[in-house]
């Protein structure tokens, strides 16, 4: 198995196998060489102790007493002791530092910190836009440039927020702002759904990013919420050579005016034993993937990578794959830019209003599928009331499926009335 496994390394990873060293945690086999290979390949922080003090802010978390953060820093310049204040410089506030330490693991508070090392920082912040990740730190009326540009991700997901009938709309709000200044990645901004209320639009890098997202929102603050099915970002060329991005039907412009439409597409780089090959390429071809490799492994294993729409990935793909695999694949996902599609808007109408919260984005070869089965759907879930329902999928003007919902009888509603 450790040969096969090297071999397995050296071709995932384009290294040597000369270059791999067998190590086992559990015999201790090895584990002398192991440090000093860490000193000989990773080269060690560069600094300069008698600079003027600079640092960068990687990570922050907020203590139960109200205003207090722990900042994760590392010190890439000078010194900075326990009573020294340090400003932040993009938003230019100075706080004094109330603890500082290192972590071994946990909090272990020192006097000082210098250059080349990775610490915490203890602050007073009364306000959360104050602490930005990726910022740089420095002493009060020091002349220093900012250190480096984090640029921020870009969201691939998106998915409606809103708050449930237990969270308050302003305690969720509080939450919201605090967990994005933890995760700078999440996009925010205001939305609203006829059906929902007052919410918020949110952007994550993938499906599991929400999921974690959301798991840390209910663990950190305590707050439960509503979250709407994740959705991609198309692109629409229009005729006046304008290029439009959307992620949400509402924002969808008119296919008249578009020429042609773009969805994102992604590499998928699967892992999967030779006993499950067909049924794990059977699924990605399902999900209108295009095969780029089909290569073995050694020892019964293939590697496959496809090009797959991402909006192919986005609910249950994973958890098939694994279903299918009987849990031995592995999968990852990288972005492979735009390809074109055929969509279309699919409006749901109630005895003639537009439903805008069930309004949704639909390839157009499954349109027909889709609205008969949202009908029928919708129909099972609506009261019946003492007029009848008629419940109608429509895309551009053309109603693609209909179905009813049959008034209480005379008899019945006179029953309920006595």
């Amino acid at each position: 198995k450790v040969s096969s496994c090297k071999l397995e390394m050296s071709s995932m990873f384009d290294l040597e196998e000369t270059d791999i060293t067998e190590i086992s945690a559990k015999t201790g086999e090895n584990v002398e060489k192991l440090i000093p290979q860490v000193i000989e390949q990773v080269p060690a922080p560069q600094g300069k102790l008698d600079s003027d003090f600079v640092a960068i802010l990687h990570d922050c978390q907020y203590l139960s007493s109200p205003g207090s953060v722990i900042l994760t820093v590392f010190v890439k310049e000078g010194t900075v002791n326990t009573r020294d204040s340090v400003c932040l410089l993009r938003s230019g506030k100075t706080f004094p530092v109330r603890e500082m330490g290192v972590f071994l693991p946990g909090l272990q508070p020192t006097n000082s910190l210098s250059a080349g090392q990775m610490g915490y920082f203890i602050l007073k912040v009364k306000s959360v836009e104050d602490v930005i990740i990726g910022d740089t730190i420095c002493m009060p009326d020091s002349n220093v440039e900012p250190l480096q540009t984090i640029p921020k991700p870009k969201p691939s997901i998106f998915s409606g927020v809103f708050p449930d009938e237990d969270t308050d709309f302003r305690s969720m709000k509080e939450s919201l702002e605090k967990l994005v200044r933890y995760d700078t990645s999440v996009s925010m901004q205001l939305d609203s759904n006829q059906i929902l209320g007052q919410g918020w639009n949110l952007g994550f890098l993938g499906t599991l990013h929400r999921e974690v997202f959301a798991q840390r929102l209910y663990q950190e603050f305590g707050t439960s919420i509503i979250m709407t099915p994740p959705s991609i970002t198309y692109r629409a060329f229009l005729r006046n050579n304008e290029i439009t991005e959307f992620n949400c039907a509402k924002d969808m412009p008119d296919s008249y005016h578009v020429i042609k439409w773009e969805e994102p597409v992604v590499e998928t780089t699967l892992i999967v034993p030779g006993t499950h090959l067909s049924l794990v390429i059977s699924h990605c071809m399902s999900c209108r993937g295009n095969q780029k490799e089909n290569s073995t492994l050694g020892e019964g294993r293939f590697l496959l990578k496809y090009e797959i729409p991402l909006i192919e990935t986005v609910t249950d793909f994973y958890s098939s794959i694994k279903k299918l695999s009987s849990g031995y694949a592995t999968c990852d996902f990288e972005d492979a830019g735009y390809w074109e599609t055929d969509i279309s808007k699919v409006d749901v109408v109630v005895n003639g209003d537009i439903v805008d919260g069930l309004s949704m984005i639909v390839r157009s070869d499954v349109v027909k599928d889709v609205c008969l089965r949202t009908v029928k759907d919708i129909a099972k879930l609506m009261p019946r009331e003492l007029f009848k329902i008629i419940i109608q999928c429509v895309v551009g003007g053309k109603v693609q499926a209909r179905a009813e919902v049959t008034p209480v009888s005379y008899s019945t509603a006179s029953h309920f009335h006595l």
